[in-house]
Parts: C-alpha cells; sequence; structure tokens
C-alpha cells in the first residue's frame, strides 16, 4: 500500500553544497517522524552533489535557470503529493524541527490552512548579529496555491487560519565576509525586480523589495525615489499588496531620518499619518521615526537658546518630540501582548520597528532631546525605564553613528544638566558619572553605601575595578567593536574611524582599538 504524504518538502539547490547538506541533514528527525518527501530542484548544482541528493530526496527534479524564482518553486510545487506544502532554500537549515512535529503528530494541522516558521537573517559571519522574521513558509496544498513575484517570492495565496510556529531556520544568504559579493546578490536583485516594476507597475512588493535593495546598497536616494514612486502608483483594491504599501510609506519617512533629512521627515510624516490608511505597526514605525526626526531638531535649534525665538524653537520641537515617542512607546506595549497581530502587520521595513537597535536609538534620541531642552524630569523617567546595562549600550550606539555637531551639543548639554541634578536626579547624574569616568563613580557609589564587600574587588592602585559597572562597559566595548568591524566589511572606513575615535576616549588604553585607529588611518 502506497504511504500517504502528509508533507511535502521542497528545496531549490543550486551550487551551495555545503549549506546544502546541514540543510537536509536538519530535516532528517522531521521526515522520520511525520509522512514527508522530499523534493529537490536543481537549479543547477555540480553533478557529485546531485548524485548524493539522488540518495538523499524522494526526486530530484531538473530545472533550467530563467531569472525566475517563482517559476524554480513552481516547478516544485507542481511535483508535490503531499497535503501540505512546505518550502526552504539550500542555505537554510533548522535548529530543531519539534514544533513541526507537534503540528502535523498532533492533528493540530487540521485546525489550520497555513503556517510560518522563522527565518534568522545573521548580519554577519560569525552569526553574533541578527533579525528574526516569521514568514508564511507552509500551506495547505490545493489547485489555486503558487508562488508569485520572480525575487523575495512568496506562496499566494495567503491562507488563514495561519499558524505561528517558533521552529526557525539558520539563513546567512546575505551575510559575507566579502562585501563584493554582498552587492553583486543586492545587484543582482534589482536586475529581476525593476523589468518585473515595469511589467506590473502596480505591485507594492517589487518597490518595497527595491527599495531595500537601495538601502543595502548604500544608495538612499534611489531608495527614497522607487518608494515614492511606488506609493504614487498604487492601485485600491489589489488584495496582493496587503501591508506592502503601509512599509512603503513608513519607509519613505524612515529614509529621510536616514539622510538627515529632518525637516522633510516631519512633514511627510505628517501628511502620511493624516492621510494614509495605515496598519496600526505602520503608524508605530513613522512615530519611532519621527521620534528622531524631531529630537535632531531639537538638537538643530539648542544653539539658539540664546535668542528668545531659539528656546521657543526648542520647546516646540522638543514637546513634538517627546509625543511621537510616547506614542511609540504606547504601542510598543501594546504589541508586546499581541504578538498575533504583530507577525501579521510585519513586512520589510516594518520589521525592525521594535528590534532592540532600533527601539535604542529612538530612546536615545529621546534622551538626547531632553537633554537639549533641559528637561530633566523627562530625562530621569526615560534612565528609570531601562537598567544602566541597556543604557550604556544605547548611548553608545547614538554617540557612536551620530554626527559631531549633535554630540556636541549633547555633551554640553549633559553636562549642565548633571551638574544642577546631583540630589534632585540621582540616576541622571550616576549616568552622567558612569559614562565621563566609571571607575570612579563606581568608587564612589561603593563609598556612599559603605559597601565593603565590593571595596575588596578592588585590584591594586591603577587597576580595573571588578564592578557590574565595569563589566557592562567591557561587554560594551565588545559588542561596539563587532559593529566596527561589520562597518570595516562593508568598506565604509570613514565611519569605522569615526567610531574607533569615539571608543578612545573611554577605552582610551585598548590595544585592538589603537591597532584598528591605525590601520584605518593608514588607508
Amino acid at each position: 500500500m502506497e504511504k500517504q504524504i502528509l508533507l511535502s518538502i521542497s528545496i531549490l539547490v543550486s551550487g551551495r553544497d555545503n549549506t546544502a547538506r546541514q540543510c537536509i541533514d536538519s530535516l532528517d528527525r522531521l521526515r522520520g517522524r511525520v509522512a514527508c518527501e522530499l523534493l529537490v530542484v536543481d537549479t543547477g548544482c555540480s553533478e557529485r552533489m546531485r548524485s548524493w541528493l539522488e540518495q538523499r530526496a524522494d526526486k530530484v527534479i531538473p530545472f533550467q535557470w530563467c531569472n525566475d524564482f517563482s517559476a524554480a518553486r513552481n516547478a516544485g510545487l507542481k511535483e508535490a503529493s503531499g497535503k501540505w506544502f512546505m518550502f526552504l532554500d539550500d542555505d537554510e537549515w533548522f535548529e530543531s524541527t519539534d514544533g513541526i512535529e507537534r503540528f502535523f503528530l498532533g492533528g493540530e494541522y487540521k485546525q489550520y490552512a497555513s503556517a510560518s516558521y522563522v527565518i534568522r537573517n545573521y548580519l554577519d559571519m560569525e552569526g553574533r548579529q541578527w533579525q528574526d522574521i516569521s514568514l508564511p513558509r507552509m500551506a495547505r496544498r490545493d489547485t489555486h496555491l503558487c508562488f508569485v513575484y520572480p525575487v523575495h517570492e512568496m506562496l499566494w495565496p495567503r491562507y488563514e487560519p495561519e499558524k505561528q510556529l517558533e521552529d526557525y531556520v539558520h539563513h546567512y544568504g546575505y551575510a559575507s565576509a566579502d562585501p563584493r559579493t554582498q552587492k553583486a546578490k543586492h545587484k543582482r536583485n534589482l536586475e529581476l525586480l525593476m523589468p518585473a516594476i515595469e511589467k506590473d507597475p502596480g505591485c507594492m512588493h517589487h518597490y518595497l523589495q527595491a527599495v531595500m535593495e537601495y538601502i543595502a546598497l548604500e544608495d538612499l536616494e534611489a531608495a527614497l525615489g522607487i518608494g515614492e514612486t511606488g506609493i504614487r502608483r498604487y492601485e485600491p483594491g489589489r488584495k496582493d499588496n496587503g501591508n506592502f504599501l503601509c512599509g512603503l510609506y513608513a519607509g519613505v519617512v524612515k529614509i529621510r531620518v536616514m539622510l538627515s533629512k529632518y525637516q522633510e521627515a516631519c512633514e511627510s510624516g505628517r501628511e502620511i499619518l493624516q492621510r494614509a490608511e495605515l496598519s496600526r505597526l505602520a503608524q508605530a514605525s513613522i512615530w519611532g521615526d519621527l521620534a528622531i526626526a524631531w529630537s535632531a531638531k531639537t538638537g538643530q535649534n539648542a544653539e539658539r537658546t540664546w535668542l528668545a525665538a531659539g528656546r521657543g524653537a526648542v520647546r516646540a520641537d522638543y514637546m513634538e518630540a517627546a509625543e511621537m515617542l510616547r506614542k511609540y512607546l504606547k504601542e510598543r506595549d501594546y504589541f508586546s501582548t499581541h504578538l498575533q497581530q504583530l507577525r501579521e502587520q510585519q513586512t520589510l521595513i516594518l520589521d525592525i520597528c521594535f528590534d532592540r537597535y532600533h527601539y535604542q536609538m529612538i530612546m536615545a534620541w529621546g534622551f538626547a532631546a531632553a537633554l537639549y531642552a533641559g528637561e530633566a524630569d523627562a530625562a530621569e523617567m526615560l534612565l528609570g525605564s531601562e537598567n544602566t546595562s541597556w543604557w550604556l549600550e544605547a548611548a553608545q550606539n547614538w554617540y557612536t553613528f551620530t554626527s559631531e555637531h549633535y554630540r556636541e551639543k549633547w555633551r554640553e548639554a549633559f553636562q549642565a544638566l548633571a551638574d544642577s541634578a546631583k540630589r534632585r536626579y540621582p540616576k541622571l547624574n550616576e549616568f552622567y558619572e558612569t559614562l565621563t569616568n566609571p571607575n570612579e563613580s563606581v568608587r564612589a557609589k561603593e563609598e556612599e553605601e559603605g559597601a565593603d564587600e565590593r571595596k575588596k574587588s578592588v585590584t591594586e592602585p591603577g587597576m580595573e575595578t571588578n564592578s557590574a559597572v565595569g563589566a557592562e562597559m567591557e561587554a560594551l566595548a565588545l559588542r561596539l567593536k563587532e559593529q566596527i568591524r561589520l562597518l570595516i566589511c562593508q568598506h565604509q572606513e570613514e565611519a569605522a574611524l569615526a567610531a574607533v575615535k569615539q571608543l578612545l576616549i573611554y577605552f582610551p588604553s585598548d590595544g585592538e582599538l589603537l591597532g584598528l585607529r591605525e590601520a584605518l588611518e593608514d588607508k
């Protein structure tokens, strides 16, 4: 009797032999416990790899590459015989398939029409930095199911209800030690996307993907242009545009912030919020970026506070920044308990709305705006929202990647506020002391508290303390060095050198930083 196939698994395989083996090996337990078939679409692998695939897969499907990922995916879907269909790439492999196994073995699949699992996209080859995004990768198979879009393809239609699975795959597809390899992939994607846009000018998916490719290539003006073009060409009523238009709206605001066009960002963001139909997540994204834009405008006006008009402008811009931050944080709290809605509304641009780095930058800008405006109460309240280690990381990230103009005003405003805040604002003063002289601030705090045991942790005179804050600063330095190495890999030597010089203010004897500075200055 022929086995009833419950799940068809389809993989595109090209020339990535090592990761293809990891990919298929990671499916062994799932294939052993659930009635599966493994379909491999060969888009150009070696003879040796094809021979290995023929031993491991149920069927190897030859496919002549035609610059269309959906066409290749549909070749696998056409050969599927399972009740459900799942797909992945040959540079992805599962950490565990426990959730998928339970989904099918427990019969839960009968209650759903599709399912998502998590793609962990790594930003570096060492696997230290990543972004997680949940994507629909499984669906109940029927005659209507197919893949659409020539690049960044997806299953269509998107069937409901959808099960969110916690299993995840490792994906290093866009992480490379060679920045030329990264750029080549983004250029290849654009070469596929631009003809697709010409063929179907009302498809928001293509525009949003093109925006991200241009951002990856650091061509922000082109990213802004293609985003605005997509919004102008939107066709109401197209079901396949989904959240992609929301991503474009949020994207054009974000790109203006990235270009330091803060006034334009504020004007554009206000107009979009007033006239566009946005998802709740898109609104949150725009509010977060407007918090940055209005905070930056507060800093721009801070140098004119000796004029009454200047003081008024600083106050007005700060009030806008504080309101935008308040709205962003309210939505962050909401989505923290409404994960299903978060996943449903996510798309490119919107998927980073609440990630750690973006959240830290928004909060750090909000803190900077409070300093510029002399709002000690607000600064104290913000510092109380997260622990010291978190704020050290946030402030250092902001300080490292912000222009000298804002850093200078930040230093002046922070010092002025801290000098008057020693008694009334303890967190503000403590944070200032920690940033400017971490070892001395820790010793002072120990003396105030009479912490005899903690005093014992101080070693010989002139050596570092083993305090918690000292350890936090060391951990922070390691994280920032990783970001600097990533900038170097991306050929952003000027930004990397500026970051090194800023870190040396706090870690002047760090041998690795000194070596990086010397190497970058020699280029």
